[in-house]
């Protein structure tokens, strides 16, 4: 239906991870498009896997990522960089949906957060129809775990598409999982996974709409013409 990027400005924060899961999920003939050539997690996955992926170089990332936001049948999946530049930029500005894995480790990853939730903004401006999906990765029990929770509760906010769908508590049996090229099938994923289906129902009512609008103003422009 659309493009899903995964993104966070700052690294080891679980977005390859994401990506593949999601990629999984969302099953069809989508593409995952991993936007960090040089690294290839998403890529590497996806070939143990045995999903179609493809390695965007920076030579054509607009032309694909323009692509798979225009494709009204499948939903694409992009691992962003783990940084504010080009490729997590365009992403964002395209895609239906972005999914913002965060583990709140330490106070690097609070200031990753408030990176991250400015690039939204931005990208809200340009992009008002994004749904943003936030979920809290490889948690512990800790009172900085919950005071991301508290923040992130805050946040919160479907109406103006801003969903945060939980957390997901460490489990080093997730990353081997990945890591056999399988999705992984813990309850913690496949509850995070169910919030996701939420949003994933807007965003592809939104993509309708927006393909049926277009389809009858081209309906009319080539009516006028003949």
């Amino acid at each position: 239906m659309a493009l899903v990027a995964v993104a966070n400005v700052k690294g080891g924060q679980g977005k390859s991870t994401w990506s593949a899961i999601l990629k999984s999920h969302l099953n069809g003939s989508g593409r995952l498009l991993d936007l960090d050539p040089q690294q290839g997690d998403a890529h590497t996955w996806a070939e143990a896997a045995r999903v179609d992926s493809k390695l965007i170089w920076p030579e054509t990332l607009f032309e694909d990522l323009e692509a798979a936001a225009n494709d009204n049948l499948w939903w694409h999946v992009a691992d962003c960089p783990p940084n504010e530049g080009e490729a997590t930029r365009a992403a964002l500005a395209l895609a239906a949906i972005v999914f913002v894995p965060l583990i709140p480790g330490g106070a690097q990853d609070a200031q990753a957060w408030g990176r991250m939730s400015d690039l939204l903004d931005e990208a809200w401006k340009v992009n008002p129809d994004m749904e943003a999906v936030v979920l809290l990765n490889s948690v512990r029990p800790t009172a900085l775990s919950r005071d991301f929770q508290d923040l992130l509760q805050s946040w919160h906010s479907p109406e103006d598409g801003r969903n945060f769908i939980g957390s997901v508590p460490m489990h080093v049996a997730i990353a081997e999982t990945i890591a056999k090229g399988k999705a992984p099938t813990d309850p913690a994923v496949r509850k995070a996974l169910k919030g996701f289906d939420k949003v994933v129902k807007i965003a592809s009512s939104v993509t309708l709409a927006k393909t049926f609008i277009s389809n009858r103003v081209q309906a009319k422009a080539g009516a006028a013409n003949e």
